[in-house]
């Protein structure tokens, strides 16, 4: 073991250690809290180090992605969603649920902790045919490398685990480094949920509440998009803890959004070309007009979503309006930088009056 950390020493001298737990550094204290909530022992924290480096972006060849490299198939056993919106196994507050309720899983099943770790590298079946093999679950047996009871690979895993562990736990070694703040992670510096509402974006909530775009995008990358996903009423994203009350104090539901262009399909149009005129994605058009089959008729009116006033622009200049509960023209007006007037004679409006649900068209 002391071999495997002063190996792991002589790598890391380069900072990857230090940076790997740097750049974590904002939600370790979330996943050591879920860790421990689950009676896993802290030092599986360890083990998504070993397997993503703390990168929740990590995408393997085998397509296990996140900071606990779920493959798409065990994600979804484990309640994480996974469709053209989101990727929960990018998601750090819910992967590292599942994650806990898997490692729980294999201690049950195996009995040991280091067990379960190496279960979870090399697969429950090949671990329960290499103790049959070796007949005895002893992890000094389990290890010979001549026996090759399990792969190499695990069998450097277990010890990669307990030697990371080992330098993270140990002040002499942090303090000698230019990264000695470590020894000082606070739940001041973890993470908090908060819920918004779908068609939200990032973009908004970063400039309401002042977290620069880059940290948000890092907190919440479960998200493919830059805005909740349209068939979800509302949907947890991460913010910092710091910024919980300024969120409580700024954070308002915006009124005038949902800005989204009428089409009208032609002949010979696919729902994949009609996505790639509007840059939006064609699965997403679907759920918009809540289309079971990609099949269209001809002269079919659909609903596409427009991301931001950038899209409209490339698109033309006409758009059209969802007018929503407390909407008044002034605040349409306003909102859009379309007169009142403008308004009113697009829509042939006599007077001021209009109603949640109604359609209008709009003119830049």
């Amino acid at each position: 073991m002391n071999q495997m950390k002063n190996s792991n020493m002589t790598v890391y001298k380069n900072k990857h250690f230090f940076q790997a737990m740097n750049d974590a550094y904002l939600f370790i204290p979330a996943i050591k809290n879920i860790l421990a909530k689950h009676g896993v022992p802290a030092e599986f924290l360890f083990l998504a180090m070993a397997e993503s480096h703390f990168s929740i972006q990590a995408y393997s060849a085998k397509r296990a992605s996140g900071l606990w490299q779920f493959m798409p198939e065990t994600g979804k056993i484990y309640g994480l969603k996974i469709d053209d919106y989101v990727d929960e196994r990018r998601d750090l507050v819910k992967s590292t649920e599942a994650a806990a309720k898997y490692l729980s899983y294999l201690y049950e099943k195996f009995g040991k902790w280091y067990l379960a770790a190496i279960a979870y590298n090399c697969g429950e079946g090949r671990l329960s045919r290499a103790i049959k093999s070796a007949q005895s679950d002893d992890l000094s047996i389990l290890l010979n490398p001549k026996k090759r009871y399990i792969p190499k690979e695990s069998r450097l895993y277990i010890r990669k685990i307990v030697a990371l562990a080992i330098m993270g736990n140990d002040e002499q070694f942090l303090l000698k480094s230019e990264y000695e703040h470590l020894l000082n992670r606070a739940n001041a510096y973890s993470i908090s949920t908060v819920r918004v509402p779908r068609g939200e974006s990032l973009k908004r909530v970063s400039k309401l509440v002042g977290i620069p775009m880059e940290e948000l995008k890092k907190l919440n990358r479960h998200l493919k998009y830059d805005f909740i996903p349209p068939y979800l009423n509302g949907y947890d994203i991460y913010i910092p803890y710091i910024k919980l009350s300024e969120f409580k104090q700024k954070y308002f539901e915006e009124k005038i959004k949902n800005i989204y262009k009428i089409h009208v399909v032609k002949k010979g149009e696919s729902l994949y070309n009609i996505g790639k005129k509007y840059n939006v994605p064609y699965k997403m058009i679907m759920d918009f007009n809540n289309l079971k089959k990609s099949m269209l008729s001809l002269n079919q009116k659909l609903i596409i979503p427009i991301d931001n006033r950038a899209n409209v622009e490339k698109i033309d200049s006409e758009f059209y309006y969802l007018v929503k509960k407390g909407d008044t023209l002034e605040s349409i007006s306003k909102a859009y930088k379309v007169s009142i007037k403008n308004i009113q004679l697009q829509n042939k409006l006599d007077g001021s009056l209009i109603r949640e649900g109604e359609r209008l068209k709009l003119y830049e």
